[in-house]
């Protein structure tokens, strides 16, 4: 009805918010909040007078206060119909189900997805919305009521009265449970053809408007689908099916479960005799019937097995025996009868039958337990001869045994895997099963312990080395050293030797009898360590091989030569390679005395301040793998040292001008050498002081070197080759540069100043006509020279010709127009040698220019011998064979080209059918295209020129083209 009250109370605390000491007032006008009157009862119900409407607030607390507004909406309430009368099926028949509310929504709410639904049991509880029905509601009385309430989901606002409907539970269909189906199945697949149409009467009692359904699923029958097709032959297998029966007037349902059982016949494999075995047997004993259930079922569930002594009460089922009480055999063998039946159906079963007897046990020797010592390898692995057990076992046993072995009791009850006789254990220690057959149906198993006793844990030592100082391949070994190495660990109770060979080994015959001094017989000699547990007596051998070292091979020199030095030092490094050309892996030290060579103290070198001119010294070439050594003495000879006296260096000047200069060596060797005989001596140059050390890449006698080089002599002794250097510089002085071209002697530009200036202050010059000075005036023609010395003598001289022209004067040029192709030709005077240049073309020596275009061209003569050069505007006249009017500032317009310089002169232009297009003069800029102001088409057009020139009158025709 467009009005609702509101409780400015309520309001009042939600915008207070739990502030202390904050109050709010409300006023219907802005006016009237502004001046504090007509404040609004905020505890009296207020009713709306517009909708919206606004109402002003104001906010107080005892230190401030503000302003504020907001609207009041109403907004409208959507009504919804009763949906009237509603049904819902029962699971059973007592009226009473649980129903899920929500499946009304759509039906409450026409479908309309932005409201949702809440149900009440009364409508006093719809509209206050308290106590609201749970989803999945379970009615007390049938039919019932339901009152919706329907809130709209944007605003919040509710419908709750006149909506209400009323559910009727409708009774489900009334149904028995069937008995479960057993089948026994005679062809062992678990499966049988059932015709489950023929139980709906174990089901319902009246098919009358009632569909019946079989499933495979709970589910299945709950939603009706899948259902199980051709259900008079269906292939069940143990299973339960579901069946529905429905009411085809009201839809409801109930379902009830079949249980099929498919049992299968039992399967019998052979079963195996029932033995008892005594020590000593009277042929009688018990026998307790249920162990052999496993054996007999094989797996198979479901079943159970009876027992029976004659085959008639297997099959009846009568005067079984007490398979779980003792059972003493009446003969010997005695078969026994057995049936075995399915637990659900007894009378599914089979027959069979298998014997007991009664037998006695072999008698035989119990093995003892072996112990055997392990290899070096302590692996606790060894082959074990388990053919030695048998006879322990059998020996004094009158009865023929046969005696296997198995490494599990399981495999030797049932006689499998019997292990070889020659056999490695797998364990440490390790049980051994043995089955004794006497030949009756009576076994016997035994066991025994295989033991491996580790022997002394030993390492395996490195190679004893030693040297040999006198080459004979023998010397003293201490075996003990190897003592260390071998046995890391402290061990007790251990006894120790050494042999020469495994035969003296084994026998513990001719041990070593002083293992700290061993001369070796051979080399290399392999001896062996053997350590014995005196406890076990088990024992380790290692092999330790004893190896003799010779010192290194050495040459034996008397005499080593070397140069003198400034400083009398040498390195006698540089001797290493005498001794041997193979160094590596060699050290060698030099000394002074034999005795610091062999101890190796008070060495001297490797720079070694020599005494005189020959030193005895000591080298000791030692093996750096395995310290071997040789000691060699020599003398040290040194030798005298040329010498070699510093020349002077060496000036020239350049020939040509790429810095180098040929000279010839040979004329220092005198100064070099300063009275040392020549015939003695020899002296050769080089271009580096390495190579002069070295003696490598000598320079000939006669060399081109480049200016500011340093070149290094050698003088070397020819008999000792000692040798010293010196060296010299070379400067090569650059000769002036000095390029005179041919002169001309231009009459327009007088005088010719020749110049042969050098920049060089200090240069002095000689010319042909007898100046001195840079430059000179040359008046006339005619050939001259000019000669300039620099201050270290260096000359250069250049020859050059003088010759004479002019700039040339263009006296006409002559252009035939309209000849289409256009001609130019040049008339000059003068006395020079003149090309000729069109534009910007290229030079010609030809005055003639032919097919030139239209309109103004430039004419350039220049003189080849370099005078100045003269210039000429001149002008083709003819008329352009196209043009094309599209204003792009390209040939817009047609005209005569050059008609400008022929005053008077006027063209007529035609159209192809010879009508007067345009008349055009002289000083006009041309034809545009258009005729009355229109555009004329692209054509051929016809021109008749009557040309002006110097006096006379012709005329010109041709035609041209309008392109557009």
């Amino acid at each position: 009805d467009g009005t609702e009250e509101f409780s400015f109370a309520s309001i009042a605390l939600v915008i207070i918010n739990g502030l202390e000491d904050v109050t709010v007032t409300f006023y219907e006008t802005e006016n009237e909040r502004d001046n504090q009157i007509n404040a609004i009862d905020p505890n009296t119900p207020y009713q709306a007078q517009s909708n919206p409407q606004t109402i002003y607030i104001e906010l107080n607390s005892p230190d401030c206060s503000e302003v504020a507004e907001f609207d009041l909406i109403m907004l409208p309430i959507n009504q919804f119909d009763s949906i009237g009368s509603v049904t819902v099926c029962d699971d059973n028949q007592d009226g009473i189900t649980t129903t899920i509310l929500s499946d009304f929504d759509a039906q409450v709410t026409g479908g309309d997805p932005n409201f949702s639904v809440t149900y009440f049991i009364s409508e006093s509880d719809a509209n206050s919305n308290s106590n609201p029905l749970p989803n999945n509601y379970t009615n007390s009385t049938n039919p019932f009521v339901l009152y919706p309430r329907i809130v709209e989901n944007s605003s919040g606002c509710a419908d709750s009265s006149g909506n209400e409907f009323t559910v009727d539970v409708l009774p489900a269909p009334e149904t028995n449970t069937p008995d479960p189906l057993i089948i026994c199945d005679d062809d062992q697949d678990a499966r049988s053809i059932v015709n489950l149409d023929a139980l709906i009467p174990n089901v319902v009692s009246d098919t009358t408007d009632r569909s019946i359904t079989f499933h495979n699923t709970q589910d299945d029958a709950n939603n009706n689908g899948s259902e199980i097709p051709n259900s008079n032959a269906y292939d069940a297998t143990t299973e339960t099916v579901f069946i529905r029966v429905e009411n085809t007037n009201t839809g409801c349902y109930s379902v009830e479960s079949l249980e099929i059982i498919v049992n299968t016949l039992p399967i019998f494999q052979p079963i195996n005799n029932y033995r008892v075995c005594e020590n000593q047997s009277d042929g009688f004993a018990n026998f307790m019937f249920n162990t052999m259930d496993a054996e007999i079922l094989n797996g198979q569930t479901g079943k159970q097995v009876l027992y029976f002594l004659t085959e008639i009460d297997a099959t009846n089922r009568t005067n079984a025996i007490d398979k779980t009480s003792n059972y003493q055999n009446v003969t010997n063998p005695q078969t026994i009868y057995t049936r075995v039946e399915n637990n659900t159906d007894q009378d599914c079963f089979g027959t069979s039958s298998f014997i007991i007897e009664v037998g006695s046990n072999p008698n035989y020797n119990e093995p003892s337990d072996w112990f055997m010592c392990d290899d070096n390898s302590n692996d606790s692995t060894e082959i074990f001869d388990l053919s030695t057990k048998i006879t322990e076992i059998e020996s004094g046993i009158p009865e023929d045994l046969t005696i296997t072995f198995y490494s599990s009791l399981s495999d030797a009850q049932s006689g499998t895997n019997p292990l070889p006789l020659q056999y490695e254990n797998t364990s440490n220690p390790e049980e051994i099963f043995v089955l004794i057959d006497n030949g009756t149906i009576c076994t016997s198993t035994t066991s025994f312990t295989l033991n491996i006793v580790q022997v002394p844990a030993l390492n395996e030592p490195s190679p004893l080395v030693e040297c040999d100082n006198d080459g004979n391949g023998s010397t003293l070994f201490d075996l003990t050293e190897a003592e260390v190495e071998i046995l890391d660990v402290r061990q007790d109770d251990i006894e120790i030797a050494y042999f020469t060979s495994m035969n003296d080994v084994e026998n513990n015959t001719n041990a070593i009898a002083n293992p700290s001094s061993f001369m070796n017989t051979v080399n290399p000699q392999t001896v062996f360590f053997k350590v014995t547990n005196t406890i076990s007596n088990c024992y380790s051998v290692v092999p330790i091989d004893l190896i003799v070292e010779l010192p290194p091979q050495i040459l034996y020199i008397a005499d080593y030569e070397i140069c003198d030095t400034e400083n009398n030092t040498y390195d006698l490094s540089e001797i290493n390679t005498a001794f041997t050309p193979e160094t590596e892996g060699i050290s060698f030290s030099y000394f002074s005395s034999s005795a610091d060579a062999h101890q190796d103290v008070n060495e001297v070198g490797p720079i070694y301040n020599y005494q005189t001119t020959s030193d005895q010294l000591y080298v000791r070439v030692s093996n750096d793998e395995t310290l071997c050594y040789r000691v060699h003495p020599f003398n040290l000879v040194v030798n005298p040292t040329p010498s070699a006296t510093q020349p002077n260096d060496r000036y020239a000047c350049d020939d040509d001008y790429d810095g180098y200069q040929t000279f010839d060596f040979s004329t220092q060797n005198a100064a070099i050498l300063n009275g040392q005989a020549p015939s003695q001596y020899s002296v050769t140059y080089f271009d580096s002081f390495i190579s002069a050390q070295e003696g490598v890449e000598p320079l000939g006698d006669v060399s081109s070197v480049a200016h500011n080089s340093t070149i290094y002599a050698r003088v070397q002794n020819n008999a000792t080759g000692c040798f010293s250097i010196t060296q010299f510089g070379i400067v090569v002085y650059p000769k002036p540069v000095v390029e005179i071209p041919d002169q001309v002697i231009c009459l327009e530009n007088l005088p010719l100043v020749v110049s042969a200036e050098t920049n060089d202050p200090s240069d002095s010059y000689l010319w042909s006509t007898g100046e001195t000075t840079p430059e000179i005036i040359i008046p006339e023609v005619g050939s001259y020279w000019v000669s300039v010395t620099t201050e270290n003598g260096c000359e250069t001289t250049d020859d050059f010709n003088v010759d004479v022209s002019e700039v040339a004067t263009i006296e006409f040029t002559e252009t035939i127009d309209f000849s289409d192709p256009n001609n130019i030709t040049i008339e000059v005077s003068g006395i020079g040698d003149y090309q000729y240049i069109l534009d910007d073309g290229f030079p010609q020596e030809s005055n003639v220019f032919e097919n030139v275009s239209l309109g103004y061209h430039t004419i350039t003569v220049f003189d080849a011998k370099g005078c100045s050069s003269v210039s000429q505007e001149v002008v083709v006249i003819d008329a352009p064979k196209y043009f094309t009017p599209n204003n792009d500032g390209q040939h817009d317009t047609w005209h005569i080209s050059g008609v400008e310089t022929l005053p008077g002169t006027v063209v007529y232009i035609f159209d192809r059918f010879g009508k007067l297009i345009k008349q055009i003069g002289s000083n006009t800029p041309g034809w545009n295209g258009t005729y009355n102001g229109n555009n004329m088409p692209s054509s051929d057009y016809w021109f008749v020129a009557e040309v002006k020139n110097d006096g006379e009158t012709f005329k010109v025709t041709g035609h041209f083209t309008l392109k557009r």
